[in-house]
C-alpha cells in the first residue's frame, strides 16, 4: 500500500511554515498542540485517503483538514487566517516525493466555538488528488 497521507501532510506543512504572511497572522503550525501554546495557531489535522486507481496509475484523493484556533472575540481573526491558507492551498499543487499532486480543491469551511466558550474553531477542508509517479 503506498499513502500519500505522510507525504501530503509534509507538503503542506512546508507550504504554509514558509509563508511569511501567514506566519504574521499564526503562533506556530502544529501537528500536534503542546500544553502552553500562544493563540492563535494552525494545525494540520485530520485526513482521510481513498484509493483513486487508473489502469496505469496508483491515485490517491485524500480530505485534509485545517484547523485554526484563536481566542479572539467572533471569527474575524479566524476567517483572515483562512483566507491566507486558501490563497496557499486552493488550486494549487505541491511536490510530493513518491506522487504528483494533480489538484487541490477547497471543500468546505466551518466554524464553531468551543466548549470553554472562549476559544474559536475553524475548520477548513480540501480534496486532494494525487497520482504516484
Amino acid at each position: 500500500m503506498g499513502t500519500a497521507t505522510q507525504q501530503l501532510q509534509q507538503a503542506v506543512y512546508a507550504v504554509l511554515s514558509t509563508d511569511s504572511a501567514l506566519l504574521t497572522l499564526v503562533s506556530s503550525i502544529y501537528d500536534e498542540v503542546p500544553e502552553n501554546k500562544s493563540f492563535p495557531y494552525l494545525v494540520i489535522g485530520d485526513v482521510t485517503e481513498t484509493p483513486m486507481d487508473t489502469f496505469a496509475r496508483k491515485g490517491r484523493i485524500a480530505v485534509i483538514t485545517v484547523s485554526i484556533y484563536s481566542m479572539q472575540k467572533g471569527f474575524k481573526e479566524s476567517l483572515l487566517i483562512a483566507d491566507r491558507v486558501d490563497t496557499l492551498l486552493n488550486r494549487n499543487s505541491f511536490p510530493l516525493n513518491t506522487y504528483d499532486t494533480v489538484y487541490t480543491m477547497y471543500k468546505m469551511l466551518s466554524t464553531q466555538r468551543m466548549g470553554d466558550g472562549l476559544t474559536r474553531k475553524v475548520d477548513i477542508k480540501y480534496d486532494v488528488f494525487a497520482e504516484e509517479r
